[in-house]
């Protein structure tokens, strides 16, 4: 059987969400530590921002490709992890310490340390 490599392109990204969703449960426990990163990647002739989490053994929990690296970009990844890991929270979440998400500030421009 021949088949054109776009046509097997096009169900990977049709079946692979579906897939992965039912697959995900049966991957079992996490760590509950976790570690988030971003990075300044070209995909497509277009600078965007890597966002991804991986447990204390490196296993990936989850990614996410963003034109903008803001406090929403962050909450929306980070809302992303938590749903798709929702059974096995995680106690801790650990960043790199260049700070890859300025500090929020409360009101009257008191910032938060």
């Amino acid at each position: 059987m021949n088949m054109d490599a776009s046509t097997i392109f096009r169900w990977v990204q049709c079946y692979a969400p579906e897939l992965e969703k039912r697959v995900r449960w049966y991957q079992g426990y996490r760590s509950g530590s976790w570690r988030v990163d971003e990075t300044y990647i070209r995909v497509g002739g277009q600078w965007n921002y890597l966002f991804w989490a991986v447990d204390k053994r490196g296993e990936l929990i989850n990614f996410m490709l963003l034109d903008r690296r803001d406090t929403g970009a962050a909450y929306r990844f980070l809302g992303k992890a938590l749903k798709t890991m929702r059974r096995w929270p995680p106690h801790s979440i650990i960043t790199t310490s260049l700070a890859p998400i300025p500090k929020p500030s409360i009101g009257c421009g008191v910032n938060v340390n």
